[in-house]
């Protein structure tokens, strides 16, 4: 238990390093340290499934940190961002990420799906973002959830399909972007808590898996854009600004994006609904799941108008 807290200190470490450190070294020596230790992280139970995820995990981070100190000591900056969209797992390098969800626990997945996004984001962000790499991720992260039916796969997709937007806003303004990865922090620890929660309380027989899906599913569908939650606010800032740049193709593409996104988390929802056994938690499930999404709306809209 000590050594696995001791590499959870060192990753936020390692992130804390990549986020403070105008040494293009130092940089990297933190990107190193978090991989390192998530790695590490991910090969405590030794179970097969996992070291396939962890072995995926640290051929694509190696590559990415590749191509990113060898941009930046060349001085070409494509190299550096590519190297950082690899690291980030945005399309169409996302492919690593959807190995790695499938085999990992639920708080490596945490840490996977939002902490190990957290440096690799804002350093790319603090370059404009890569527009074109945001969209194609927003538009494959939307695409790639139909038709899913494993939880784990459509929290993957959705994690790239959230990259992309954030890589988009990041575009937009920098202060939007940590405003945005803030509540997408917290969307996602409350759905993996869900999650968690009810396969615990399934193996005691206390309750149902069901309850954390209908949990996600609504947390989910706040990230998709759907009014009057929170996350539609900043889609639809995003989609706005867009619009008075004229850049009418992004805009469609986007909010087509999350038509399909949003299709899916209710589809997941309806499903869990209709053929779960769980007619007498569900209601108060839904109030608290929908209070929890939406609560965080006029705060938002202050923080908006501030910026």
């Amino acid at each position: 238990m000590s050594q696995v807290f001791l590499f959870h200190i060192v990753l936020v470490g390692g992130i804390l390093l990549s986020l403070s450190s105008d040494s293009l070294l130092l940089v990297w020596v933190g990107l190193e340290l978090s991989s390192i230790c998530f790695i590490a992280l991910l090969s405590q139970n030794r179970s097969i499934s996992e070291m396939v995820g962890c072995y995926s995990y640290f051929l694509f981070q190696e590559v990415g940190s590749y191509f990113f100190l060898v941009g930046g000591l060349g001085g070409w900056g494509a190299f550096s961002d590519l190297g950082l969209i690899v690291k980030l797992g945005g399309a169409p390098f996302h492919i690593w990420m959807l190995i790695a969800v499938q085999s990992v626990s639920w708080v490596n997945c945490f840490l996977l799906l939002v902490a190990q996004k957290l440096a690799p984001l804002f350093l790319l962000g603090h370059t404009g973002g890569v527009y074109w790499c945001g969209l194609a991720s927003v538009v494959v992260g939307a695409i790639g959830m139909v038709g899913q039916s494993s939880v784990r796969q459509i929290l993957a997709y959705s994690s790239v399909n959230q990259t992309g937007w954030m890589l988009i806003i990041a575009y937009l303004s920098i202060n939007i972007l940590k405003i945005y990865f803030m509540i997408y922090f917290i969307i996602m620890v409350l759905s993996l808590l869900f999650l968690h929660q009810s396969i615990v309380y399934e193996k005691s027989g206390e309750g149902s898996w069901g309850v954390g899906l209908v949990g996600v599913s609504l947390f989910l569908v706040s990230l998709s854009g759907f009014p009057p939650l929170v996350g539609f606010l900043f889609k639809w800032g995003g989609v706005t600004e867009f619009i008075g740049g004229g850049d009418f193709l992004i805009s469609g593409c986007v909010m087509v994006a999350s038509v399909f996104s949003t299709y899916v988390y209710f589809s997941l929802g309806y499903k869990i609904l209709v053929f779960s056994k769980l007619f007498g938690f569900t209601s108060s499930g839904l109030v608290a799941g929908l209070f929890l999404v939406g609560v965080g709306f006029p705060p938002s809209y202050f923080l908006w108008g501030c910026l």
